[in-house]
């Protein structure tokens, strides 16, 4: 009998700044975020070659295709965190800064 040759699914997490801004300053992030949109279409590239399959976690605010999207997409009524830190909403400023 052979074996079988089993399979490997890589799971990503693509939230930006989502997941780091309780540990870090978006200053000292910026340099990684900025790469992210050249980093992710290398990977799909290399997964495509490879065939490697992959499932995706993806922030909401990452769906936006531009900035001025997300601000028209917010909700009205924001939700009320117990943990400030979690809060993302005081860094909408920041989202898309310098992005089209």
């Amino acid at each position: 009998m052979t074996p079988d040759p089993g399979v490997m699914v890589v799971s990503l997490d693509l939230e930006l700044f989502w997941g780091f801004r309780s540990s870090t300053t978006l200053a000292d992030y910026t340099a990684p975020l900025k790469q992210v949109r050249s980093i992710v279409p290398r990977l799909l590239d290399l997964f495509t070659e490879y065939q490697i399959h992959a499932t995706w976690a993806t922030v909401g605010f990452v769906f936006f295709e531009r900035r001025q999207d997300l601000m028209r997409g917010l909700p009205a009524a924001k939700p009320d965190y117990q943990n400030a830190r979690l809060n993302p909403y005081p860094y909408l400023e920041n989202i898309g800064a310098g992005e089209r």
